[in-house]
Parts: structure tokens; C-alpha cells; sequence
């Protein structure tokens, strides 16, 4: 007769090692968060491409040295908004801009959000505010190193002056930016959702993530249709910087606050695609991020300035960076030689 193999072991298994390792993933969660749980961030390490006579990037070298990469923006004086300034965006082209004002203490508190336009000669006529979203005339592309400022812009908004837009008061917004598909604006706001929340309600989010993949990530894009003031998410991503036709942003992914990891991605925006160029660390991880990055003024090349810990999520060797990638191409070129 045939003996009955014992199950007994299951439970001695789940008892010994799968419940113990569940409470400590849940702990873990509990205090210190989820880490990079959706953030979409990778790990890619730069192609380097020889710089040589007759390179496509040479026209971009004196370019970039000749000014700084900077993110500071300028805020217009407009009668009318509530608040402080803490962001804003304009296309000169278009003639449309968008402010980020608050009421509060700091910029996260009573945010206010609005579309502006400057006045202009022959503007009377004036247009529903639907007219604020209309066909997009792009200035031509230029020279390498040819700033957008010597190019006459061939359309302007003729739209109501300010429009405060109907976005979610309860969500932290940020950066506001314009960017162009199919012949319309479209407005991209980045959110803030921090872990940093007490641990009870930082588990029942992690435990509800699975099915709402829009409670995963800390920093969420969404893009709001300019004529309706419709807002859809779109995924994980923070830091955008637009291309000056506006075709195009770059855009950064990392995991929680002080993770001190990001995976640089380009966004073809008119196309709705999504290209990751390269991965970065903090020169001084923990301290915030050590590099900035501009384009050219013919929205073909991307300048990456500072220092790096390296490319690699551990390990690899610290060093400066004057890098410069060009859309379309797969690589960079390094303005110092150097490698990691």
C-alpha cells in the first residue's frame, strides 16, 4: 500500500521563510517607502561618438560654450493673478504663456494656474477662449547657434488676455510647459505626490498601487488639452525642459526624493514617444542634482553641463560633464574625452 506523501512542510515553509520576508518588504515599505515603485526610471550608460572633422555637432560647440545652462526662469507682471509667481512658460511664436502663482506659506499651498497672453496691435477682434488652442504656425528651424530671438514669429494668439484654469486643487503641481502636437498646444503640468507621508497611509497606497498604477511614482506628468482644460495622466517624469519649437522635452525619472539616480529621457511629444538617452547619479549623492541640460536653438541638440558620480545606478567614476546629444542620433559626444 502506498504511502500518502505529508504536505506538512508547506506551512513549516511559509512559516519559516515567505511570511517572514513578506513582513519585512511590508516594514520596509511602511518606513522608508517604496523606493523607485513605478517610476519608470532605467539604468543606460552613454555610446560615445568621435568628434571629427565635418561632425553634425560641430556647429553646436561654440553654441553651447557661448552661454550658460541655467534653469531660472523669469517671471512676467501680469494685472489681475492671485498669489506669487513661482513658474512660468511662453511661446513667443504663439504669443500664449502660462503662470504658476501661490497663496500660501510655500509654493505647494493655494496654487493658481494661468493662461496669458501679451497685448498686441490689431488684437481687438477678440476670440472665445477656445481661440487660445488654434493652429500652430512653427518659426523656421535656422542655424546652429542662430537664437529664436532673431526669427520673427509668423502667428499670434488673438485670445482672451488671462484665463485661470479649472486644475485639481488637491494635487501639488509643478512646471507648467507648452508643447506642440498636430497643429495645437497642450499644456504638460507635472504633479508631486511624496512618499514622505505617515507609514499607515503610506502602506494602504502602496497595497492600492497595484491596482491604480497612478499611485506608484512620486513625480507623475499629466497633459492638459489647452482649449478644454481636460487633464490626463500620462506617466512617471519630472524636470521637463521643451525644445524651442516645442516639439520635443527632455524629461527626468528617478525614485524617491535623495535616491540620487535619474534615467534622462527625450519625449518626441508631436509623436508621443519616449526615448531614454542616458542614466546619471549625483556627483554627491543625497545633495540634489549636480548636472543641468539645454537645447539649441534649432531644437537639435541637447547640452548636458556639470558632474556626475557616474552612469551607473553603483559604482563607475565621478567626473564632469560636457556632453552633447543630438536628437535622432544614438549617443553622445563628449566635449572633454572623457569616458567612465
Amino acid at each position: 500500500m502506498a504511502v500518502k506523501p505529508s504536505r506538512k512542510w508547506i506551512p513549516a515553509i511559509l512559516m519559516a521563510v515567505v511570511f517572514p520576508a513578506l513582513a519585512v518588504h511590508v516594514s520596509c515599505v511602511a518606513v522608508i517607502g517604496p523606493g523607485s515603485w513605478g517610476s519608470g526610471m532605467e539604468e543606460k550608460a552613454p555610446l560615445w561618438l568621435p568628434i571629427e572633422p565635418g561632425s553634425p555637432v560641430a556647429g553646436y560647440i561654440d553654441e553651447f560654450r557661448g552661454r550658460e545652462t541655467a534653469d531660472q526662469p523669469t517671471f512676467p507682471e501680469i494685472e489681475g493673478v492671485k498669489g506669487k509667481a513661482f513658474w512660468s512658460d511662453y511661446v513667443p511664436p504663439e504669443n500664449l504663456g502660462v503662470l504658476a502663482t501661490h497663496e500660501g506659506q510655500t509654493w505647494v499651498e493655494k496654487q493658481h494656474f494661468y493662461l496669458w497672453r501679451r497685448d498686441a496691435e490689431g488684437a481687438g477682434d477678440r476670440q472665445a477662449e477656445s481661440g487660445l488652442a488654434r493652429e500652430i504656425q512653427q518659426p523656421d528651424e535656422g542655424q546652429p547657434g542662430e537664437p529664436p530671438e532673431d526669427r520673427q514669429p509668423r502667428s499670434q494668439i488673438k485670445g482672451q488676455g488671462i484665463r485661470e484654469l479649472d486644475l485639481p486643487s488637491e494635487m501639488i503641481l509643478e512646471r507648467p510647459t507648452l508643447l506642440s502636437r498636430g497643429g495645437e498646444l497642450f499644456l504638460v503640468v507635472g504633479r508631486w505626490r511624496p512618499w514622505a507621508i505617515p507609514p499607515i497611509e503610506k502602506l494602504s497606497r502602496y497595497l492600492k498601487s497595484y491596482a491604480d498604477p497612478t499611485l506608484r511614482p512620486e513625480f507623475l506628468l499629466y497633459v492638459c488639452r489647452v482649449s478644454t482644460g481636460t487633464l490626463e495622466y500620462w506617466g512617471s517624469g519630472h524636470t521637463l525642459k521643451p525644445s524651442p519649437d516645442r516639439r520635443f522635452a527632455i524629461l527626468l525619472r528617478s525614485g524617491a526624493i535623495g535616491a540620487g539616480y535619474y534615467s534622462m529621457h527625450l519625449w518626441d511629444f508631436a509623436q508621443d514617444r519616449l526615448t531614454t538617452i542616458v542614466s546619471l547619479r549625483e556627483a554627491d549623492q543625497g545633495s540634489g542634482r549636480s548636472f543641468e541640460y539645454d537645447w539649441s536653438y534649432d531644437s537639435r541638440a541637447v547640452h548636458i553641463a556639470g558632474a556626475t558620480g557616474g552612469f551607473k545606478r553603483r559604482g563607475g567614476t565621478p567626473r564632469s560633464l560636457d556632453l552633447i546629444y543630438l536628437v535622432g542620433q544614438e549617443g553622445f559626444y563628449d566635449l572633454e574625452s572623457g569616458t567612465d
